[in-house]
């Protein structure tokens, strides 16, 4: 009872100072709790939402060289994973092995990039469900030659019209709303009226869309691209349906289908991905399958991956000279890169600033 009491007493001989000081402490535990708060909830929001975008957390690439030096991106066997995985207790809502490679989507002479993503629908039905479909659907998409594209790509390629008004149209939407504006005494906000008339304008569009969408459920597109041993091909690919998306990235195709155009094995896919049920501390559970896999499979060090999208990763291995192949094992955290440094650093600095200010309180 004697330390209380002395502590409150030269507390109170010094109220103003003491209530100074308690309120830095609190100020400085604020800015730590809002700061980490709206961080982290950054991190995770990207971690989800790209993780349905890209199809995982983490993910397992195997790489080989053909008799001619190219880098061919081609898993073959995935069996020392799996096991790896099932000893590692960690725990995963689903598993993808999709086959994805860059192509030009062609229609009436117009041609859009897109990764053009094969999927096993059979194993992987549930992957549709996160489509949100504006017309069609992905049934009897499984050994078929339908194509999935997004309502951007569709407008992209002159399969529909386009919603958003261009910047040309929209200087004219100006020039008409001025005159009557003028015309009328100029009595309102211009730009107001402006924001108005695009905003409705774009409606009529989107409804014209929706309208339209059906009708184009079975038109013929192209895809051109490289296979895996480089050669050029084409291939024709029927709609099925038109999903719409905030982050448009891919179209999706028959995994085998795919696999028979760009002249890849029969079993064979180029992307392993795995969606966790709880995706903190991710780095150490990619850690962890790492080393579970040491002697199992020629490993690119987790060092050289560390805040390098898979993409940068492959393009470094083009350089070297090895023979065999070389297995990736990243996670989302390196294909964000930059985004997650940005926002860790942001909570190093916050945290930095706090014991700044328990520093001053300790030496008041």
């Amino acid at each position: 009872m004697i330390l209380p009491k002395i502590a409150l007493r030269n507390l109170s001989r010094q109220l103003r100072r003491s209530i100074l000081l308690g309120g830095a402490l609190s100020f400085g535990m604020f800015i730590l709790v809002a700061v980490n708060g709206v961080t982290g909830g950054l991190v995770s929001s990207l971690q989800k939402n790209f993780a349905g975008l890209v199809g995982g957390h983490i993910f397992f690439l195997q790489l080989e060289k053909d008799p001619e030096g190219r880098l061919v991106n081609m898993v073959k066997d995935d069996s020392a994973f799996i096991e790896a995985l099932e000893n590692s207790g960690i725990r995963y809502k689903s598993m993808t092995r999709q086959t994805s490679i860059l192509a030009s989507i062609i229609f009436s002479g117009e041609a859009v990039s897109r990764s053009l993503t094969g999927v096993n629908w059979a194993e992987e039905g549930s992957f549709a469900d996160k489509l949100d479909f504006a017309a069609g659907s992905a049934d009897n998409m499984a050994d078929s030659d339908g194509i999935l594209i997004s309502l951007t790509l569709a407008e992209n390629v002159g399969l529909l019209p386009k919603k958003n008004l261009t910047y040309g149209e929209k200087a004219l939407v100006e020039r008409d709303v001025k005159i009557k504006w003028k015309a009328e005494g100029k009595n309102y906000d211009l730009k107001k009226a402006v924001d108005a008339e695009v905003k409705r304008l774009e409606a009529e569009r989107e409804a014209e869309q929706n309208r339209l969408a059906p009708a184009v459920i079975g038109e013929e597109v192209l895809a051109q691209f490289s296979t895996v041993y480089g050669q050029q091909n084409v291939a024709s690919f029927q709609v099925r349906g038109i999903f719409r998306t905030q982050m448009d990235y891919a179209a999706y195709v028959d995994l085998g289908v795919l696999n028979a155009a760009a002249d890849m094995g029969e079993g064979t896919y180029n992307l392993l991905g795995l969606v966790l049920e709880d995706y903190s501390s991710l780095d150490m559970k990619t850690l962890r399958l790492h080393t579970l896999l040491q002697g199992k499979y020629d490993l690119v060090p987790y060092q050289k991956l560390v805040n390098k999208a898979a993409q940068t990763a492959v393009g470094e291995l083009e350089k070297e000279d090895f023979t065999g192949s070389k297995t990736i094992v990243t996670n989302l955290n390196n294909e964000l890169g930059s985004f997650v440094q940005i926002l860790t650093a942001v909570q190093a600095g916050s945290f930095g600033l706090f014991l700044v200010i328990i520093l001053v309180v300790m030496v008041g």
